[in-house]
């Protein structure tokens, strides 16, 4: 049995949304996808590897991994809402994207609710 190593976890994570936040999504995609095997529990894992599809343009595996994983084990995690929505919006879902938007706007950390106030303002 694996045992989890939670500074390797953190160093990894964060390596990875620093590639993805950094106009670099596909390489930060594969440190989450090997995380995600690994760590198949960890739902930083998984929002960070919802983030990855989403700024990879990968919508639909977003959507999936937001809904099934993230929002399944924690329905209130605003900031999973907040780029749920995003993906949502991409793909057409603009009601039901706002909505999310909204709510984590509402609901979220000072963080999460400055994404969600940038994103509205682009849901023009």
């Amino acid at each position: 049995m694996l045992t989890t190593n939670k500074d390797l976890v953190w160093d990894l994570t964060q390596v990875g949304f620093l590639g993805a936040f950094g106009d670099h999504p596909d390489e930060a995609l594969q440190v989450f996808k090997g995380l995600n095997a690994v760590y198949t529990d960890n739902l930083g894992v998984k929002n960070g590897l919802g983030m990855c599809f989403l700024f990879s343009g990968m919508y639909q595996e977003a959507i999936s991994v937001f809904r099934k994983d993230v929002l399944i084990a924690d329905p209130q995690n605003y900031e999973a809402r907040c780029f749920l929505g995003m993906a949502l919006w991409e793909t057409g879902e603009k009601e039901e994207a706002r909505s999310l938007v909204e709510d984590a706007l509402k609901n979220g950390n000072a963080e999460i609710k400055e994404i969600s106030r940038s994103c509205l303002e682009s849901m023009q």
